[in-house]
């Protein structure tokens, strides 16, 4: 019998400012094509439900220059990500 691979959950999110806040707290995303579109895919593990909550109630300051650095970097990989004409 071949062993099944197990696959940790992941939460999917189309929203580029949280995943760049989930970027900043530790929560790194795969970035998968889905249908034309770029989704972000974060582990779903036990940190990440505090920070959304967080993201939420804008309750966590951000400094400005490394929340800006982390959009330009998803956006570059974003980019990257489309087919080629």
């Amino acid at each position: 019998m071949a062993k099944k691979e197990i696959t940790p959950p992941v939460f999917p999110s189309s929203d580029i400012y949280q995943s760049a806040f989930l970027q900043l707290n530790g929560n790194t995303p795969q970035l998968s094509l889905q249908g034309g579109r770029v989704v972000f895919l974060h582990d779903a593990d036990s940190s990440l439900y505090p920070l959304l909550s967080k993201f939420n109630d804008n309750s966590e300051v951000v400094p400005l220059s490394k929340f800006v650095s982390a959009l330009k970097s998803l956006r570059g990989q974003m980019i990257s990500m489309r087919p080629a004409r």
